[in-house]
């Protein structure tokens, strides 16, 4: 477990500190490494405008629990329909209740990807 903390305290750290090409080595080390403890550091990257963004959401989306709903969900309005797919994606494997609402609503969404 000690290894595991050291581990996650590293990359948290390293990543608001390091160039953007760096951000992207350690986004995938912490998608590689799977610990929910990871999913904090990423959200200011979620609605960052940057080349990383698109890899901060995908990782985010495989890190987070029910607990960062909240983030997710806003996802789901993202002009980029690959993000909003994205958040689809992470709702379907953490649902939650306050997702239902914003579920009913993609019935409608005009994007026949977000729709089906």
């Amino acid at each position: 477990m000690k290894n595991r903390d050291m581990a996650v305290k590293a990359l948290n750290n390293l990543i608001h500190d390091a160039p953007p090409e760096e951000r992207r080595r350690v986004i995938k080390a912490m998608m590689a490494l799977g610990y929910p403890e990871y999913a904090d550091s990423l959200i200011p990257f979620l609605y960052h405008d940057s080349p990383i963004r698109y890899l901060a959401v995908n990782a985010f989306t495989l890190l987070a629990t029910p607990e960062h709903a909240s983030h997710i969900l806003c996802l789901l309005d993202d002009p980029d329909p690959m993000i909003a797919q994205l958040a689809l994606t992470a709702i379907q494997h953490t649902p939650t209740e306050s997702s239902v609402p914003r579920l009913r609503r993609l019935l409608t969404h005009m994007d026949d990807a977000l729709r089906s």
